[in-house]
């Protein structure tokens, strides 16, 4: 029992979830020390339009279910700048 309350805690302390997609921006909620598991997730998503995820804003630390504090990330999808010569 202890053994899957902790697997279920560990789960919602690295999970993220996507608020929205639209186009070429998305918005999701993570735990606020986890802005890294966003970005990745962000990433991923841009580039299945061939684009890069830019960070646009954080939300300020909000408190959520059991007291691990989150945050509200938004990512724009941008084209990937040119190699330089």
């Amino acid at each position: 029992m202890r053994k899957t309350i902790a697997i279920a805690v560990l789960a919602l302390l690295g999970a993220c979830t996507v608020v929205e997609k639209t186009g070429e921006e998305i918005t999701i909620e993570h735990a606020a020390n986890q802005f890294f598991v966003a970005e990745v997730k962000a990433e991923n998503y841009c580039q299945t339009l061939g684009r890069h995820a830019q960070h646009v804003m954080t939300s300020p630390r909000q408190s959520s279910l059991l007291f691990v504090q989150s945050s509200v990330s938004v990512f724009r999808c941008v084209l990937p700048a040119p190699a330089k010569t």
